[in-house]
């Protein structure tokens, strides 16, 4: 049986897939850029690789039946540019190029919906027939994305079976974020501070004890922040560090109102996971 080749495949969605294909009795191959264990106990063949290395492309999808392009980076960061580039766009080049020569069947290109646009109107939604907004261009994510299918759109000219789905925000089973008790916090509806701490942190002025412990509360603070993909940092940086609203995040990464609740949501989530980890400990 040919095998069908997923990259990105330790991903959240990969994982998914991978399952999926091999409950459907499909041999399945995956590319990996270093050895993992998140396929240990599958009968998964692995083919040590990486897109942005087009020399191990031509084993990745020799004999394969058909290609799943999970491979993606997602960062707002100036100094991701590079890599989103490479990634996103030259990477998806190279796959395309490797499945054509190596004859492999359809090529599944898992793009965004950060790659159709958001719209100002929501009254009448992006679609694939949309033109793409002239502000998501200056979104680094958004454009390789944008541009990505563009490489998609030529190798379809040149007669190659390339398909594109765009899928929005991933949640299921699997997806292990932090949680926090809800309860703690005020309610949406709340007249003066919706989604704040319902019992606010005492202030830790007044004893050197305790300014040394609000200077290292700020120091983890800042540490749990750096740890974040880049999208959920930028958006709470600019959220709860500088003070932005909503709108103007929005404006400035060009992403939707739903998309900026949910990266600021999962930030917040994991900020006050290592918060409380790190009381704790100092409690025990």
């Amino acid at each position: 049986m040919s095998p069908v080749l997923v990259t990105g495949a330790t991903g959240f969605m990969g994982r998914h897939l991978v399952s999926r294909l091999l409950a459907d009795g499909r041999a399945v191959r995956v590319l990996e850029r270093r050895p993992s264990d998140a396929f240990d106990g599958l009968a998964v063949e692995r083919v040590t690789g990486d897109v942005t290395q087009p020399e191990t492309l031509a084993a990745a999808c020799a004999g394969a039946e058909s290609v799943f392009n999970l491979a993606g980076v997602l960062s707002y960061d100036a100094k991701d540019e590079a890599r989103l580039q490479a990634v996103n766009v030259d990477g998806l080049q190279s796959l395309l190029s490797a499945a054509r020569q190596a004859g492999s069947g359809r090529v599944v290109q898992v793009s965004s919906v950060a790659a159709v646009g958001y719209t100002d109107d929501p009254a009448r939604p992006q679609n694939e027939d949309s033109a793409f907004p002239e502000g998501a261009w200056r979104n680094r994510y958004a454009r390789t994305k944008r541009l990505g299918e563009q490489v998609v759109e030529r190798a379809v000219a040149e007669g190659q079976d390339v398909v594109m789905v765009c899928p929005g925000f991933l949640l299921g089973p699997g997806d292990d974020g932090p949680t926090v008790d809800p309860d703690r916090f005020l309610g949406a509806d709340h007249p003066a501070f919706p989604g704040h701490w319902a019992s606010p942190p005492r202030s830790w002025e007044g004893t050197p004890e305790q300014e040394l412990l609000a200077g290292e509360t700020r120091e983890r603070v800042q540490d749990a922040i750096d740890m974040l993909p880049a999208s959920q940092r930028a958006v709470i940086s600019l959220r709860d560090v500088e003070g932005w609203s909503s709108q103007e995040v929005c404006d400035l990464l060009a992403i939707s109102e739903g998309n900026q609740r949910v990266l600021l949501h999962r930030a917040r989530a994991k900020v006050r996971e290592a918060l409380e980890e790190y009381l704790d400990g100092r409690a025990a």
